[in-house]
């Protein structure tokens, strides 16, 4: 506990954010949002004020929080950081928290709902992995690390006691696939080779087949030269480009007559 403001950052050389993206604060992505925030704040000077704001409401240091407000630098920074974290919040939660003007008393409120693990919380997550489908609309390397983003969130919340190896993340994405790739994934599992990166390569490849076939409206690599190849009549050995040889036809009406 300290009884007088630390040293905090001017603020004259805060970085303008560019091009950042953050997801909004979220069950499911908890973890990535600190992240993300902590790097935001820091770039804009003000993650130290929130560190410190959020002891000082700990520690109940009603006096020292109120110095804390009426320095300028400490309030303007105080400020910034209240308005990112608003900014990548749901509306709700907003709602939750518009009277609260200190920033670490802010994230402790949205932390305190958001970091509660209960026992329904986490059997939901461990069903949400193991029963993972992938959405249509979506690029395999997305999907993948859709299904590896779900496990750390697993791993995470079970305390690390839940661990899977690389092999079985694997088996649950490969056996989420859609349809169209049944005949890759059969093949792929009768491999030796089961990395990550061979997988995800050889998927990939039909990835784009499958791509190549919505656009051109037809069969692509093998499929396609499956198409192309002549017809070899069943009756009488002769190539043919339909499935019944005129020979036979012939032969058919002869014996009529």
């Amino acid at each position: 506990m300290v009884n007088e403001l630390p040293r905090i950052e001017d603020g004259l050389n805060r970085l303008k954010p560019t091009n950042f993206r953050c997801e909004l604060l979220d069950y499911d992505n908890v973890k990535n949002w600190k992240a993300r925030m902590k790097q935001l704040l820091s770039l804009q000077q003000c993650w130290q004020v929130m560190e410190a704001t959020m002891e000082m409401v700990k520690d109940k240091q009603t006096a020292l929080l109120e110095e804390a407000m009426e320095n300028t630098t400490w309030y303007t920074s105080n400020l910034l950081a209240v308005t990112h974290i608003t900014t990548y919040i749901k509306g709700e939660d907003q709602s939750a928290i518009r009277d609260i003007t200190v920033s670490g008393e802010v994230w402790m409120k949205l932390m305190a709902k958001y970091e509660a693990v209960n026992k329904k919380r986490r059997m939901g997550i461990v069903k949400k992995l193991f029963n993972w489908r992938m959405d249509p609309s979506m690029k395999i390397v997305t999907a993948l690390e859709e299904v590896e983003r779900l496990y750390r969130e697993v791993h995470d919340l079970s305390e690390k006691k839940i661990q899977l190896d690389e092999s079985a993340i694997m088996t649950i994405f490969l056996g989420g696939l859609p349809k169209e790739y049944a005949v890759r994934v059969d093949a792929i599992e009768s491999m030796d080779e089961t990395s990550r990166d061979v997988i995800l390569m050889r998927l990939q490849e039909k990835e784009l087949d499958l791509l190549a076939e919505n656009t051109t409206g037809g069969p692509t690599g093998e499929s396609a030269d499956r198409a192309r190849r002549p017809l070899i009549c069943w009756n009488c050995g002769e190539e043919q480009r339909t499935v019944e040889s005129p020979n036979k036809k012939i032969s058919e009406i002869s014996q009529r007559t």
